[in-house]
C-alpha cells in the first residue's frame, strides 16, 4: 500500500462521492487541499496527488477533515487509478451504502493505457499499438451534453456503426460506478476510464465533451461541445473525413 494512503484508512463512514464543483464554497481550512486537488485535476500528475494526501493528513491532524473533503480525496485516488487504495478508503461506508468493487487487473506500465469494466473485473488495456484513424471523446457520465451526444450518435444510422468501431469514449476514474449505467444507455459507445495521460494527446483538464480526431495516436484536429440541436454533427463529419474515416 502507498505510504500516504495508509494514513487515510482509519477514517469513519464516508458519504457518496462529492463533486469538486463544490470548491467555490470552500472554507478557509479547506483552501490548500482544494488548490492541490484543482492542480491534480488539471493533469499535473502523481506529485500533486502526494501533495493532496499530505494536505489531507494535515486536516486530519487538525480535526478539520469533513465528509466532503474525504469524498474529494477518494475521487482523486480513483482518478489517479489507485483503485485498490480507494477501495480501502471506502471500506468505512455503512454496509447498505457500500459499492461492490471490481477485481483490479493492471498490466505493466506504459503509454496509452485505459481501463475497461468487464463484469466484476476492471481490466487495464494497452491501446498504444493501435494504428490508423480513431476518434477519442473526452467524456463524463455526469455531463449532460456527453449523454446527449452519445444518444444522438447512437441513433444516427450513418455514423453509429462507424463510431462504434473507431471511437473511444473516455471518462475519469471516479466514474467507475457509473460505467454500467452508461453502457446500458449507450451500448455503441462503452466508457473506458482514463487515469494516466501518458501517450494521450488530450487537452489539459477534463472539458466535456471534447472530440479529438487522431491518426496513429497523433491528433489532427479537435472541437469541444455538443449543442442540443445536434448542429455539431457536420463538424464531426468533417473531422472524421480529415482522418480518413469518411
Amino acid at each position: 500500500m502507498h505510504r500516504r494512503t495508509a494514513l487515510l484508512l482509519a477514517m469513519g463512514p464516508l458519504g457518496s462521492l462529492g463533486s469538486l464543483g463544490a470548491a467555490a464554497q470552500a472554507q478557509p481550512h479547506q483552501a490548500e487541499l482544494l488548490r492541490r486537488l484543482m492542480r491534480f485535476n488539471r493533469g499535473f500528475g502523481g506529485a500533486e496527488l502526494d501533495a493532496v494526501l499530505d494536505e489531507w493528513q494535515r486536516l486530519l491532524d487538525a480535526g478539520q477533515a469533513g465528509e466532503r473533503e474525504r469524498n474529494w480525496v477518494l475521487a482523486a485516488l480513483m482518478d489517479a487509478g489507485r483503485f485498490d487504495d480507494a477501495r480501502q478508503l471506502a471500506a468505512g461506508l455503512a454496509a447498505g451504502a457500500q459499492q461492490r468493487w471490481p477485481r483490479v487487473e493492471p498490466i505493466a506500465a506504459g503509454a496509452r493505457h485505459c481501463w475497461r469494466l468487464d463484469g466484476e473485473r476492471l481490466r487495464e488495456i494497452d491501446v498504444a499499438a493501435h494504428r490508423g484513424p480513431q476518434l477519442w471523446v473526452q467524456s463524463a457520465h455526469g455531463c449532460g451534453f456527453c449523454r446527449l451526444a452519445a444518444a444522438q450518435l447512437g441513433d444516427d444510422a450513418e455514423l453509429a456503426p462507424l463510431l462504434s468501431r473507431h471511437s473511444l469514449w473516455l471518462a475519469p476514474g471516479s466514474d467507475l460506478f457509473r460505467v454500467d449505467d452508461w453502457d446500458r444507455r449507450y451500448p455503441s459507445f462503452p466508457l473506458h476510464l482514463l487515469t494516466d495521460r501518458r501517450g494521450w494527446a488530450l487537452p489539459a483538464g477534463w472539458a466535456t465533451p471534447t472530440f479529438v480526431f487522431t491518426r496513429d495516436g497523433e491528433p489532427l484536429q479537435q472541437f469541444a461541445g455538443w449543442p442540443k440541436d445536434g448542429s455539431f454533427r457536420q463538424r464531426l463529419v468533417q473531422g472524421l473525413s480529415a482522418i480518413g474515416l469518411i
